[in-house]
């Protein structure tokens, strides 16, 4: 009788185990003037907490491309709204440019955004920053 009802709770318990959302694997570019970054970090972070979503992040390769892990790499990000910061010392590969203008180093400043989808199950989002139009002032630099 012990067996048997020890047999019929792990079927309920396994049911409550796993409740973590699907995760959607999430990859693309990220170019500065034109060119991939060599190197940096993107952070997507949700527009509401609230709804439980995590934030997932990624290293930049030499390429520009990247690939969001939230617990282990490559495992992707729940659906859902995101505001993307960018953070960047490199020059864009070839472009003897500077390191990116400062308001995409948080996700409270920049202006970039993405919206993942529940499907499919792979999705790739690029993105293209861009210098601040003239006469518009960046925000300074945190003191590093």
């Amino acid at each position: 009788m012990r067996r048997t009802l020890l047999l019929a709770a792990v079927p309920a318990l396994l049911a409550g185990c796993g409740s973590d959302p699907k995760l959607i694997r999430v990859e693309g570019t990220v170019t500065y003037r034109g060119r991939p970054l060599t190197n940096g970090m993107i952070n997507f972070e949700p527009t509401d907490p609230a709804k439980g979503d995590e934030a997932a992040s990624a290293l930049i390769g030499p390429d520009g491309r990247y690939r969001l892990r939230t617990r282990k790499p490559g495992d992707g990000i729940a659906p859902g709204s995101y505001r993307v910061a960018v953070r960047s010392d490199a020059e864009p590969a070839g472009s003897g440019a500077s390191a990116i203008p400062p308001e995409y180093e948080s996700a409270d400043r920049s202006p970039l955004t993405a919206d993942v989808a529940p499907t499919p199950d792979q999705q790739m989002i690029d993105f293209t920053l861009t210098d601040p139009k003239p006469g518009t002032k960046s925000p300074p630099r945190p003191p590093e």
